[in-house]
């Protein structure tokens, strides 16, 4: 399971709890007066269970306009993400060569022009038929 999902699942998770006991409810009272609607929703969390993006968004703005006055606001756990070292691409760019001027496609043209002679190769223009008006 990705640590973004479990630090926010565990934050919702601190913030039922938190709510419920600020107001001396219960668990299930308080899950059924959100707008979540699911009294098993922390029993669902806690099993590993899921919960969408739009309905996390709507609890935790339930919860923060009906916080109870006096009970801190449970801080967000830190999100680690540990990375495989063979996942880790720690080659490094390369490194870009300079430009051999003897490899220029300008230069190469009139190198081979000069060595035939000094002859130049032009290209016959294309024949269009002509258009009868």
């Amino acid at each position: 399971m990705p640590a973004i999902e479990n630090a926010y699942k565990s934050h919702l998770i601190a913030v039922i709890r938190e709510f419920a006991r600020g107001y001396d409810r219960t668990i299930a009272t308080v899950l059924l007066k959100s707008p979540v609607r699911n009294a098993h929703l922390l029993k669902r969390l806690e099993a590993g269970g899921d919960i969408t993006l739009r309905s996390y968004d709507r609890a935790i703005e339930y919860f923060s306009e009906h916080w109870p006055p006096g009970v801190e606001w449970p801080r967000m756990p830190k999100i680690v993400h540990v990375v495989p070292r063979e996942d880790l691409d720690i080659t490094p760019p390369p490194v870009p060569r300079p430009r051999n001027p003897n490899l220029d496609p300008e230069i190469l043209i009139v190198q081979s022009q000069r060595a035939r002679g000094g002859r130049t190769l032009k290209r016959r223009p294309r024949h269009t038929p002509e258009k009868e008006t």
